[in-house]
């Protein structure tokens, strides 16, 4: 589920080399909000896919496992997304058809925003077709978090606003409080919808900040009850290098605006969040 820059890329990448293990045809699905919008609202955002999909298939009729996958990786993300029978499909066939397939996933930062009532509703669907479901959910300092989503903008030039600021502590300042920085950092809103809709056996929480050494990675391999290969501690997955702010009260401003969120996983992680969190003494 996330978070987004913490680590994610890198779990990915250790489960795929797992031979047990098969995250099939990309890392994230995307598939899920929290509205449950009709299918015609989400044909008009996808008109494109959507004609290149009825010239192929027309448009009423349900499609077939076997033509499903036929087509390319963001058609069937997007027939996931409409009709969610087709994920759920994916995932049971994925690994029913093939004996050495232990466990699949989908790892989607994006789910970290899901409310309580749609992560229930995913497991449920999951759990009817077998699926011992598991949630893992990375943390980061909120600070170096928001630092690191402004240089991954820069690198990827994702977002023309931030992308052109080239100081900083400009764009720092500017994009902090803005809606889809908060939405990645609030994570006090994903631990209490993860509390309300998984058991705690069913979860693991993990630092970015150790994330990157073998005890992380054992846990990780118990938790999935998966025989992981050793891990490759000294590879950088998505990395983005950039420039950081270096301005104090900044940094602070920053800490002091999410300390909500700094007390929110002091409340359920200790002094770990002090031990781990830069940035934790000033909020």
């Amino acid at each position: 589920m996330g978070a987004q820059r913490a680590g994610t890329t890198w779990v990915h990448e250790q489960l795929q080399r797992c031979a047990g293990v098969d995250m099939g045809f990309t890392k994230e699905y995307h598939i899920f909000s929290n509205k449950k919008k009709r299918i015609r609202n989400e044909w008009r955002r996808y008109r494109r896919q959507q004609e290149q999909l009825n010239a192929t298939f027309g448009s009423t009729r349900r499609f077939s496992h076997e033509e499903f996958l036929t087509l390319p990786t963001e058609q069937k993300q997007l027939l996931m997304r409409v009709r969610h029978h087709h994920y759920f499909e994916y995932f049971d066939r994925l690994v029913a058809e093939n004996p050495a397939i232990n466990a699949t996933g989908d790892i989607s930062p994006y789910y970290a925003q899901l409310h309580a009532e749609r992560l229930r509703d995913i497991r449920s669907h999951l759990r009817r077709r077998g699926f011992t479901v598991k949630l893992i959910f990375l943390l980061r300092d909120p600070v170096d978090r928001i630092q690191s989503q402004l240089r991954l903008i820069w690198r990827d030039q994702i977002q023309e606003s931030i992308g052109r600021q080239k100081d900083p502590d400009i764009a720092l300042a500017l994009h902090f409080r803005s809606p889809g920085i908060e939405r990645h950092t609030r994570y006090e809103n994903t631990l209490a919808a993860i509390e309300a809709a998984f058991p705690p056996e069913d979860v693991l929480v993990e630092f970015h900040e150790r994330l990157f050494q073998a005890d992380s990675h054992s846990r990780l391999a118990r938790f999935l009850q998966l025989d992981l290969p050793l891990p490759e501690l000294s590879e950088k997955v998505n990395a983005a290098p950039g420039p950081m702010s270096h301005n104090q009260a900044l940094l602070e401003e920053v800490a002091k605006h999410y300390s909500a969120t700094y007390a929110a996983c002091r409340d359920r992680f200790g002094t770990l969040v002090d031990e781990l969190w830069p940035y934790a003494r000033f909020a």
